[in-house]
């Protein structure tokens, strides 16, 4: 799915993370492997409210698994968005990262990782769950 032409997306390194604060505005923007302690010093950063920062763009995305994700519904949550790639062997780094901060915040943090050779069409969801089904929530 296309997630908009906005600048605060665009990467030219996969995995690229974007951290979303409580009141949808972004903490964080980085390309590179990131470990679990500076992910979650990055998601309480995102556990305060803001003013000053650059307002993260809503959209609407269709899951793996059929369901509808609009960042919008998760205001008051802070949001890991992971660009990210099948064929990124950083990529494949990260997802073991993200799932240690997953399990450690549960649900007070919500992480979405998107495709973006899937969204060009490069890749399909059964790459991606091939992939790294292991790591996927069925959502």
């Amino acid at each position: 799915e296309y997630v908009g032409g906005n600048d605060e997306y665009r990467t030219g390194y996969i995995p690229t993370l974007v951290i979303i604060d409580i009141d949808g505005n972004i903490v964080h923007k980085s390309a590179g492997v990131h470990t679990k302690d500076e992910l979650i010093q990055h998601v309480e950063d995102a556990e305060q409210s803001s003013s000053g920062r650059t307002p993260a763009p809503d959209f609407t995305l269709e899951t793996l698994y059929g369901n509808q994700f609009r960042l919008s519904e998760y205001r008051d949550t802070p949001v890991i968005l992971d660009l990210m790639a099948v064929r990124c062997p950083p990529c494949e780094q990260q997802m073991p990262e993200l799932q240690k901060v997953k399990k450690e915040l549960g649900n007070d943090v919500v992480i979405l990782s998107i495709d973006v050779d899937g969204a060009s069409g490069y890749e399909s969801a059964q790459d991606v769950k091939d992939a790294f089904g292991t790591y996927i929530r069925e959502e």
